[in-house]
């Protein structure tokens, strides 16, 4: 599934890599990109409209699973045994 997130640049600590998150950035530099999240994982919204997305049969806040990889978007999350990561594909 198709999904838009954004892409914020000049993120203090971060000033060398993109921030990638699910809602629009305060500053004005970021980009808006497309990526393609596989149909294992659904997304839902929260009654705050805060964007959920289900993995391994619980429920997580996207923006905390969310990460980067170099300048690469990531889902990564901790199941009480190991990390996983899963590279999520520019469209």
């Amino acid at each position: 599934m198709y999904y838009k997130l954004y892409a914020s640049y000049g993120v203090l600590a971060h000033e060398k890599q993109p921030v990638f998150s699910d809602s629009a950035s305060a500053s004005e530099a970021y980009s808006v990109i497309t990526v393609d999240i596989p149909d294992e994982y659904a997304l839902s919204e929260n009654c705050a409209g805060e964007t959920l997305i289900e993995i391994d049969g619980k429920t997580h806040l996207l923006r905390d699973v969310l990460t980067n990889v170099g300048d690469d978007p990531y889902l990564m999350w901790y199941d009480g045994k190991r990390t996983h990561s899963v590279e999520l594909i520019t469209v």
